[in-house]
């Protein structure tokens, strides 16, 4: 995940919009989670991590990337570097799992969830996120890849690479149930849900968008005046785009 090194920008931009989507997801998870131990696999600047602490759950967090667990606020929980596909962590250590918009990440989903089922108790839950893959992209992110194409921008090879075959192998419903499967996960739901975000407003939208890691550094490299005006006609074209919900596909599924 050395992509993923942008985390001040991640957390004022793309943060709000996933805070959002952990709170949806994480509100699915059954039970009381007072005391309970929950990793947030993959878990960035927090927003899962802030879900589950609302919801009572004690939390541990991880992720590839020591930038985004660096960055501070008042509430991050203990964390640790490292890969999803292979936790410094015993079996059966935590209660529960989310891993949110992560899977898409990585080259072995189904090895990814196996080690995520490893560390879970018997019984306990793990909760996998993923962009619904497929249909048209969303007006928003349409509205702000025309303007920066417009400003010379082009998009990095390895996301190319994530929007293709990572998002289709996670993104479509019979895809994820069988990786679930086939990790050895038990009692495998899935929920498709269809989340508003237009609430957060225009600046916040572009923000998302433009704090994202294919993004967020080639804005960081322009000069001052060219990166407000960048982030002015954004918010402008944001501003025009229909509110359109955000499709998720969530995954319930038990050790």
């Amino acid at each position: 995940m050395t992509h993923y090194a942008s985390a001040e920008a991640w957390a004022q931009g793309p943060d709000r919009v996933y805070g959002e989507l952990a709170r949806v997801a994480v509100d699915l998870l059954p039970g009381p989670l007072d005391g309970r131990l929950v990793l947030d696999a993959g878990s960035g600047t927090g927003a899962a991590s802030r879900a589950l602490t609302a919801r009572g759950a004690r939390v541990l967090a991880t992720d590839q990337s020591p930038a985004m667990l660096g960055y501070q606020s008042t509430a991050r929980p203990p964390a640790v570097a490292a890969d999803v596909a292979a936790l410094p962590l015993p079996d059966c250590c935590v209660d529960g799992v989310v891993a949110s918009f992560v899977l898409s990440h990585v080259d072995r989903p189904e090895a990814a969830l196996a080690e995520l089922a490893r560390v879970t108790r018997s019984g306990g839950t793990v909760l996998v996120t993923a962009f619904t893959a497929g249909g048209p992209a969303h007006p928003v992110k349409v509205a702000v890849d025309g303007v920066l194409a417009r400003y010379g921008y082009t998009p990095p090879a390895w996301y190319a690479a994530l929007k293709g075959a990572g998002e289709l192998r996670v993104g479509v419903p019979a895809s994820l149930t069988a990786l679930a499967t086939g990790a050895g996960l038990h009692r495998t739901e899935l929920v498709s849900l269809a989340i508003d975000v237009s609430v957060l407003g225009p600046t916040a939208l572009a923000a998302w968008r433009l704090g994202m890691a294919q993004t967020a550094p080639w804005l960081a490299a322009l000069p001052p005046a060219a990166r407000s005006d960048v982030d002015s006609a954004c918010i402008d074209a944001v501003a025009a785009t229909p509110p359109t919900p955000l499709g998720v596909l969530v995954l319930l599924a038990t050790t």
